[in-house]
């Protein structure tokens, strides 16, 4: 059995039917990666967020008004989280004001 986004957003399918849906892997090839300490790390959000936005399927699965509403949910997330200043710098770095 094989349905298309469209598809499985009109019927959602049963747990037996979920069961015969072939899978496939989702491969990530980094490129001068010199240790495997803290990989996930590599991707952050707002690249996440780039990559996504380039994304025909993700449109098609979620539709327009869900991607576009995810998207400008993610951006701001991510402006939150890089404008957060930690106790780690505001200790390190306040005092060299």
């Amino acid at each position: 059995m094989k349905l298309n986004a469209r598809q499985l957003r009109r019927k959602k399918p049963t747990k037996e039917e979920r069961a015969t849906i072939p899978r496939q892997p989702i491969y990530i090839i980094l490129e001068d990666v010199l240790d495997t300490y803290n990989v996930g790390a590599i991707f952050r959000l707002a690249e996440a967020v780039a990559e996504m936005e380039k994304s025909s399927l993700l449109r098609e699965a979620f539709g327009d008004h869900i991607f576009n509403k995810f998207i400008e949910n993610k951006v701001k997330e991510w402006d939150l989280y890089r404008i957060h200043v930690t106790d780690f710098e505001l200790k390190r770095y306040l005092p060299m004001l």
